[in-house]
């Protein structure tokens, strides 16, 4: 019986990713929030998320931002094991991390940050000489604690609200890279 339960999860699952899965959708998936498991919900964000390019346009949504705020907290429901195990050794590790982020200069507190400098730059350079931009790169120290979601061993990335960053008042160091 828990197997078929489990099939019928992934069945549900699986229809979620592809009713919300464009630019469109995940703003339908904000709006469809509270008829959703936090599992479910931050599970079907985050593979929305990192399937799209462009995701600044969340920043820009007063209505995003607070969604996304308030289920912050449950964010967690989105990592898989190791990346549990990972954000759960790092808290106990640490008190505070260092973050990192890499713009052409819009878009400075967005969502995304890594733990990893390189891929920031990567970030802040790939397209610079395309849009004849300046890539920055923008570093902050968090609290550990403050980390709810962990995601990829690979890209290192923390999800972590804007309104953290900003609520916390830290200081971004702001330079230019590439």
């Amino acid at each position: 019986m828990l197997n078929k339960k489990k099939e019928l999860d992934m069945d549900r699952l699986d229809m979620l990713m592809d009713k919300y899965d464009s630019p469109e959708g995940l703003v339908n998936l904000i709006v469809d929030h509270d008829r959703l498991t936090a599992k479910e919900f931050w599970q079907v964000f985050r593979y929305v998320y990192e399937d799209l390019d462009n995701v600044h346009f969340l920043t820009e949504l007063s209505a995003a931002r607070r969604v996304i705020d308030s289920k912050y907290n449950l964010a967690s429901a989105s990592m898989e094991k190791d990346e549990q195990k990972e954000l759960f050794r790092m808290q106990h590790e640490s008190t505070k991390c260092t973050i990192y982020r890499g713009t052409l200069g819009k878009y400075n507190i967005g969502y995304s940050w890594t733990l990893n400098k390189g891929r920031a730059t990567w970030f802040a350079t790939r397209f610079a000489r395309v849009y004849n931009k300046t890539p920055m790169l923008h570093e902050v120290q968090v609290p550990t604690k403050t980390i709810k979601a962990y995601w990829g061993l690979r890209e290192q990335e923390i999800f972590i609200p804007p309104s953290i960053l900003l609520k916390n008042k830290q200081d971004i160091l702001l330079t230019k890279c590439g």
